[in-house]
């Protein structure tokens, strides 16, 4: 590539962020901008959920960052090489109260790690909102099961202002 066929560190910032977001909606996911004060960034989640499953920001020194959950992170780490795990930037941002654990942070819309962290992320949360769904319909019916026992119970209890002499 010559120099003047180079894209500037902000057309490679904004290349980055829409190639992200282009691969997360190749996957279904609904991503949405949002602010946090003067931060811009996008949020990620699977349509229907009321999770966030990644978060897509700006980075100091590279193009963009991948705002993960630590499952995601999890899985990513475990797909990594001894090599790649000297040279790819991971922050720890769980004290920023986001939600998120972990930033991984990527040079270029190339970067080779991309893919596998938008993978990791759409994996680990559609496995967390899968077992939400089911943790909610157990708690729904435990709830249901409850109600007509209590219905029940009502029903057997004596009034202590009944006539007793009936």
């Amino acid at each position: 590539m010559t120099g003047e066929n180079k894209p500037s560190k902000n057309e490679l910032k904004a290349q980055t962020r829409a190639r992200m977001v282009s691969m997360f909606e190749r996957q279904g996911m609904t991503v949405e901008s949002h602010s946090a004060g003067a931060v811009n960034y996008l949020s990620v989640s699977i349509p229907e959920s009321d999770q966030n499953l990644a978060a897509i920001y700006g980075s100091r020194g590279k193009a963009a960052s991948l705002w993960m959950k630590e499952p995601a992170w999890i899985l990513l780490r475990s797909k990594l090489t001894a090599e790649q795990k000297r040279t790819i930037k991971v922050e720890d941002v769980d004290l920023f109260r986001r939600g998120f654990q972990w930033a991984v942070h990527f040079e270029s819309p190339e970067d080779e790690h991309l893919a596998w962290a938008i993978d990791c992320c759409v994996e680990a949360g559609e496995t967390r909102w899968e077992n939400k769904k089911v943790r909610v319909a157990k708690e729904q019916a435990a709830k249901k099961r409850r109600l007509a026992k209590e219905a029940e119970m009502a029903e057997k209890r004596r009034s202590p202002f009944a006539d007793a002499t009936k």
